[in-house]
């Protein structure tokens, strides 16, 4: 198991990498920031899995999935909802006001998720719709 601080530096590493690339489906996204995230805390690589995809095939993916949370869920097993246990750098998928969902990560402040004008700290006014414990 990481320490906290190895996960700390994990996330911080994965959000530089991620907001040092544009946007882009299939290459640099919020589903693959999560996949990132994933391999770098237990080693196994879901990628293959659903890769590659255009923006139209993501899109198609999570719909035909029943939702971002369905979609990660066949990869990554149930979700929990108790809020208490999550931790720096579990993939998280939120929902904000007049938003549709997006995936990210936990900082220990909020959840980052990459958009298409990079990342955003979602500190407030956004509901946590599930989350996964990895690692």
């Amino acid at each position: 198991m990481l320490s906290r601080r190895q996960r700390f530096d994990t996330y911080r590493a994965l959000i530089n990498e991620a907001t040092s690339r544009p946007f882009e489906y299939g290459t640099n996204d919020c589903v693959l920031l999560v996949a990132r995230a994933v391999e770098r805390l237990t080693g196994i690589d879901h990628t293959p899995e659903f890769m590659p995809y255009t923006k139209r095939e993501a899109l198609r993916l999570v719909r035909e999935s029943g939702g971002l949370v369905k979609f990660i869920s066949q990869f990554l097993g149930d979700h929990e909802t108790d809020i208490d246990k999550i931790r720096v750098c579990d993939p998280v998928v939120v929902m904000g006001p007049g938003q549709s969902a997006g995936a990210g990560l936990w900082s220990g402040a909020g959840v980052v998720c990459l958009g298409l004008n990079g990342h955003a700290l979602l500190v407030q006014n956004c509901y946590i719709d599930g989350f996964w414990r990895v690692g």
